[in-house]
């Protein structure tokens, strides 16, 4: 389904400051870096 979520369930940031999101429909986890 390219690059659009499908049912996020949940966000978390780990400790380097990158986002991770739960798509439980597309069946998958997308980080995201993030840069300043």
């Amino acid at each position: 389904k390219g690059n659009k979520f499908d049912g996020p369930r949940g966000l978390s940031f780990d400790d380097e400051g990158n986002l991770y999101v739960a798509d439980c429909c597309n069946h998958r986890i997308e980080k995201f870096e993030i840069i300043l």
